[in-house]
């Protein structure tokens, strides 16, 4: 038996990488009993609000915790005006220009689909975000999971550095299929 951490964190990666829906597994969930659903259920939840890994269900978490009014967006897709796809950070807050990396040599480790370096395309894209006049704050999730206070002092750092500069214009889209709003709890 899988503790509903790991149950958790599984489901966000199979709806994540598309071999499930949230739809599916509440229509599931709604069949069964309720006995040890818990990890799926949250993992729903989490995937609902646009977590794609349990590091990103912590960076949610510590962000809304101590800044409940701060516009939050997850894994949303940032364009220019003129339609030029930025990226996609782990977590924008658009009243500030600021993004948020989860840097995990987890997910980043290895060669990527080209045959390159996975951690160093994962680290240079990030200057993708500072060209368009973003600010970008990187983290471990084991920082997000053990030190959450020394996190957020150095996000408070960041927004309060950007004080007065101008917010960059940018489109934020979420990606279809990513962070549908099914709710466990509908009837």
């Amino acid at each position: 038996e899988l503790p509903n951490e790991r149950v958790r964190a599984l489901t966000i990666a199979l709806l994540q990488q598309g071999k499930t829906t949230p739809e599916r597994l509440v229509a599931e969930l709604h069949q069964g009993r309720p006995n040890d659903t818990l990890g799926v259920r949250q993992g729903v939840e989490d995937f609902a609000t646009g977590a794609w890994s349990l590091p990103e269900v912590w960076l949610h978490r510590c962000i809304a915790g101590r800044h409940r009014r701060w516009k939050l967006l997850l894994n949303h897709d940032l364009f220019t005006r003129d339609g030029r796809h930025v990226g996609i950070p782990d977590a924008y807050l658009p009243e500030f220009g600021v993004v948020v990396q989860v840097h995990s040599q987890q997910f980043h480790a290895g060669f990527n689909a080209g045959g390159g370096d996975a951690w160093a395309s994962t680290a240079e894209a990030d200057n993708r975000y500072e060209a368009v006049g973003l600010s970008s704050l990187s983290v471990a999730p084991v920082t997000l999971r053990d030190h959450p206070r020394r996190f957020l002092d150095e996000l408070d750092l960041v927004v309060a550095a950007r004080s007065g500069l101008p917010i960059p214009d940018l489109v934020a889209r979420r990606q279809p299929g990513k962070g549908t709003q099914s709710r466990i709890n509908a009837a």
